[in-house]
């Protein structure tokens, strides 16, 4: 096993900034996931890592060992970093069986054709593709080519799995079961593991720790739990979590010495328990988030709370076995997220936010002024 760090990594393309003065360390024996949309410079980020790209600046370090430096003049080519890659593509040798394309490096090392022999079996029963040897790629299904992919990945016994969007070109099953085979895999080896991914819901099912990036810069690192409950800014709340947060428009102000959340199409007090943090924002514009699950659909008749207004059922969506019912009051648009289908398209309804569960952000820049007072509690 191994730590992986990244101290200060720059690479530009023209005028394009693909990775901005990136920074982070990885644990040894840690599952570590980068996350961002598509641009966001998670591959360029992958591709620094391995060596197959030069930083125009910073320093990439594997253990205590400067792999690439721009400032010590230090570069270790990929096949000597003590890593494995695994690509989009399936990385199989086409016009090879999985033995062969599996045993190919090992042959590149020189080692005995027993001890070959006995690596290949090794990896390929931990990969589930034991049976499947014999066979040539064309032979095999999707899943399987990925196994084998990740039979020949760990054959070379590296210090870090590198993994660039393991899991794409999968169907949605299979795609749960090789994420939930690749935790397992990754805690057998006890490997340090960097995945590169687009999809959330990967990160947060396979992930011990993730950085989601934008723009080519970090934006936060840390446990899924982290990045759900207490988001540093509001692209992380709008990114992480399906469907995404309801991010709301307001004005902080003070009516008999209260401080209000006023969105115009209605008002609602500031939790007393953050009150005092929020003096210095009042008169200014803010932004409410709150998860759809944190929202109820009261009876219509039932009794108002100080967090309940009136909106208007625009769409009801199934995501069963939850719905999510998109609505409008005035020009404001908010979905909530239900267990079984409350009203119908058309209907007024009553809704109710858990004052403990609304983060509140910095409208001029999108930071989190506070998060949800009830976040440290939650799993």
């Amino acid at each position: 096993m191994a730590s992986l760090t990244v101290e200060n990594l720059s690479k530009r393309y023209g005028k394009t900034v693909a990775v901005d003065n990136l920074s982070f360390h990885v644990k040894d024996g840690e599952f570590f996931t980068i996350l961002g949309p598509s641009g966001c410079g998670k591959t360029t980020t992958f591709y620094l890592m391995a060596g197959l790209v030069d930083p125009d600046s910073g320093e990439v370090r594997i253990n205590n060992r400067v792999v690439c430096s721009t400032s010590k003049g230090v570069y270790v080519p990929p096949k000597d970093r003590k890593i494995s890659m695994l690509f989009q593509e399936f990385s199989i040798y086409p016009n090879m069986t999985i033995f062969e394309g599996i045993s190919l490096p090992l042959k590149a090392e020189k080692l005995d054709k027993k001890e070959i022999e006995r690596i290949v079996k090794k990896v390929a029963e931990i990969a589930g593709v034991e049976d499947l040897l014999e066979r040539q790629p064309h032979e095999l299904s999707g899943g399987q080519k990925r196994r084998a992919g990740l039979a020949k990945a760990i054959a070379k016994e590296p210090l870090i799995y590198l993994l660039d969007e393991p899991l794409t070109g999968c169907d949605a099953k299979m795609r749960v079961i090789l994420r939930g085979e690749l935790r397992k895999l990754q805690q057998e080896l006890k490997a340090t593991f960097v995945v590169v991914t687009h999809d959330q819901v990967e990160a947060m099912a396979m992930s011990d720790r993730i950085m989601l990036m934008r723009d080519g810069k970090k934006n936060q690192i840390g446990t899924p739990k982290e990045l759900y409950h207490q988001p540093k800014n509001t692209f992380v709340a709008g990114f992480i979590g399906t469907p995404p947060t309801n991010l709301i428009d307001c004005t902080l102000t003070k009516v008999n010495r209260k401080l209000i959340l006023d969105v115009k199409e209605f008002r609602i007090p500031v939790p007393s328990e953050i009150a005092s943090r929020l003096k210095q924002y009042v008169g200014k514009d803010i932004i409410i988030g709150i998860r759809p699950r944190y929202i109820t659909i009261k009876p219509s008749k039932g009794e108002l709370s100080k967090y309940s207004f009136k909106a208007k059922v625009t769409v009801i969506e199934s995501k069963y076995p939850t719905f999510i019912t998109h609505l409008k009051r005035g020009k404001l648009s908010l979905t909530v997220e239900t267990d079984r289908i409350k009203g119908k398209v058309g209907d007024e309804v009553t809704l109710e936010m858990n004052p403990k569960m609304i983060h509140l952000f910095s409208k001029d820049n999108g930071n989190a002024i506070v998060n949800a007072i009830d976040s440290n509690k939650l799993d």
